[in-house]
């Protein structure tokens, strides 16, 4: 969503007040300023990337301790890094998310 003026960015803080509380995001409405934008951006980001899914990435670290594998990656990342990254510049997609997964 697009805001071109002060008046928009508000009532979009407004609209999205509850889920930005969940980000951390504590400012009343009537003290935001246009400058606010893209921390606003920046703690959404933080919140739904990382924090919001840190249990996930953790199991995640957790399992390839688990085999020995973290280990390797560690030690040698440019050799591993073509079984976790898409060959490229293609982003990543629903579709393509499976090559990633695939044992070889």
């Amino acid at each position: 969503m697009t805001t071109n003026t002060l008046s928009e960015f508000k009532e979009v803080y407004s609209y999205f007040f509850d889920k930005l509380m969940e980000c951390g995001v504590n400012k009343p409405v009537t003290a935001i300023v246009w400058e606010d934008k893209i921390s606003l951006v920046q703690s959404v980001t933080l919140h739904y990337v990382l924090l919001k899914s840190k249990g996930e990435i953790d199991q995640f670290r957790e399992g390839l301790s688990c085999l020995g594998t973290r280990s390797y990656i560690t030690k040698y990342p440019r050799l591993l890094k073509e079984f976790f990254t898409i060959k490229g510049k293609q982003s990543l997609s629903a579709g393509n998310t499976s090559l990633l997964i695939c044992v070889y």
